[in-house]
């Protein structure tokens, strides 16, 4: 991003009421200011393609509502309004923001030595503090209130007491601070180990997680507890379980508790949507993660009717929902909804990037390939090749976002041409696909067995022959998943080579484990709601 486009997404990405109240507070100004034409001009540039600084500067300055010489300047005052009009307009909208503000204003009524208005805000703010769990705001309080009782010290009663009673106070909640932001920590690491499982070094991921496994908080959570150290004890745990890949219940019985701890602080998915939604979304991959959908839709729905308060986060929403949906409707073999809400999300996509809304390339990808594994189950190659190439569009020459999928993607494209029976092109494209997986160490054991098969199958015109490859490469698939949580592509290879057995269509294959998997969850969800045992 360039540093002259700051100010066009600054302007472009204000919704309507933030850039009402904008105009509004430029107006308690009087007159009409510089930085207002300048607004208005860059507000005209609906396409940041097309967004020149240069030629603005020279047509305000030949209008005469602006001076060349000044334009720098008038420039950082309006991105500076902007940002002072956005803070104004969103001192209310959080718990925090309000907490933070009577803790300012106490600070200045206590200056101008209005003790007792002071201590009222200081009162409403730590109620307010206290209830939300604002840990770092309500130390900032108590230390203002002990400020207060030392300054203002009263003889009477018994003042070493009361300082004693607020210093045990402020040390509760500090230790309440540490507990969220070690549980947090906690939560970050297992995160991470969860997505760079399939790319560390086995006997140092095993020990990070082993190390992780016995931290004393994750034996047994501290005492006071928090609502965010329960979240995360709970979201880690379930990471945790999902990267051992040996105890499904219990990843899915830990996520279940976040959501369930939601619950019990009703007041909290108010003040923190966005956090919910991680949650939220948390959970639906879990339950993707091990084919439990039930209750799937209806947790996408409780996703979906929650605000979105900015851009960024209306546009992540977005991906995220458009994802978990693609997801679960490929998954139940709902193709023609699958196909619908495609062509729904092309033309969202399209308008989206037409704003220079921030679509994460990382989740666009993980969309096209979704895409591309939609139209490979169904059976409509043509399609999957097209997607295969949007795919590569977007990811560019030098792209280092979700590598796996990028070169998954090759090996895609040449179970498609193994299907069309364009043997020809896999005798040129399979020797390069592998060379380019091996040159940038993206080639694992996994993909060079299915290259090899895929190579023996395009030299076989046995049937008989034909059947023991496929039967070597399903036992190969097969030791794979007992040896790795998760393998890009390998649930899909899985899926084709078993339809090649069974003779079969690979939706009617998908259909059935739907169906059992189905099965299997509601029988899960009629066990007692105990922790299942690790």
């Amino acid at each position: 991003m360039k540093a002259s486009d700051h100010l066009w997404r600054l302007v472009h990405f204000l919704d309507k009421a933030e850039s009402r109240f904008f105009r509004l507070f430029a107006q308690l100004q009087k007159g009409r200011k510089q930085y207002e034409h300048l607004y208005e001009a860059v507000s005209k540039v609906k396409n940041l393609d097309k967004y020149d600084e240069s030629l603005i500067r020279e047509q305000l300055d030949r209008e005469g509502k602006l001076p060349a010489r000044s334009f720098a300047v008038t420039k950082m005052y309006l991105f500076d309004n902007i940002l002072k009009a956005l803070r104004l307009l969103e001192e209310d909208k959080t718990v925090e923001n309000r907490v933070r503000k009577l803790y300012h204003e106490a600070s200045v009524l206590l200056s101008r030595g209005l003790i007792n208005k002071s201590f009222s805000c200081v009162r409403e703010a730590k109620q307010l503090a206290e209830k939300y769990e604002c840990f770092s705001v309500l130390a900032d309080l108590l230390s203002l209130e002990i400020y207060h009782n030392f300054v203002y010290l009263k003889p009477s009663g018994d003042p070493l007491a009361e300082l004693e009673a607020l210093y045990r106070e402020k040390q509760t909640v500090l230790e309440k601070m540490a507990l969220d932001a070690e549980a947090n920590w906690l939560r970050d690491q297992a995160y991470i180990l969860y997505r760079t499982w399939n790319t560390q070094p086995g006997e140092s991921r095993e020990a990070r997680i082993r190390e992780l496994r016995n931290h004393p908080f994750l034996k047994e959570p501290g005492k006071p507890r928090t609502f965010r150290s329960e979240l995360f004890f709970h979201h880690a745990w379930a990471l945790i379980y999902y990267i051992e890949n040996k105890n499904k219940r219990l990843a899915l019985y830990h996520s279940d508790r976040t959501l369930e701890i939601w619950d019990k602080y009703p007041a909290f998915k108010k003040e923190y949507p966005r956090l919910y939604k991680v949650n939220l979304f948390a959970n639906l991959g879990t339950r993707h993660s091990f084919n439990n959908y039930l209750g799937f839709e209806d947790t996408l729905n409780e996703a979906r009717k929650l605000e979105s308060r900015t851009i960024s986060e209306k546009t992540s929403d977005f991906q995220d929902t458009a994802h978990y949906h693609l997801l679960f409707l490929i998954n139940a073999c709902r193709f023609e909804e699958a196909r619908q809400l495609v062509a729904e999300l092309e033309e969202k996509i399209k308008d989206y990037s037409r704003r220079k809304y921030p679509l994460r390339k990382d989740k666009m990808i993980t969309l096209y390939h979704n895409t591309a594994v939609l139209f490979f189950l169904a059976e409509e190659y043509d399609e999957v090749l097209r997607w295969a190439q949007k795919l590569r569009k977007i990811s560019g020459k030098k792209s280092m976002a979700r590598l796996d999928i990028q070169y998954f993607a090759y090996i895609l494209k040449l179970l498609v041409h193994f299907e069309k029976g364009e043997a020809d092109k896999l005798d040129h494209i399979e020797p390069y696909v592998k060379k380019k997986l091996k040159t940038n160490e993206m080639l694992s054991g996994f993909d060079a067995s299915v290259l090899s098969h895929i190579r023996k199958l395009n030299k076989s015109y046995i049937a008989e022959e034909d059947r023991k490859i496929y039967e070597g490469l399903l036992a190969e698939i097969e030791a794979s998943e007992k040896k790795h949580t998760k393998i890009r592509g390998r649930a899909e290879i899985k899926l084709w080579v078993e339809s090649k057995l069974q003779r079969k269509k690979i939706a009617d294959l998908l259909r059935e484990q739907f169906e059992a998997a189905m099965a299997e969850a509601r029988a899960l969800s009629h066990s007692n709601d105990k922790a299942p045992s690790a």
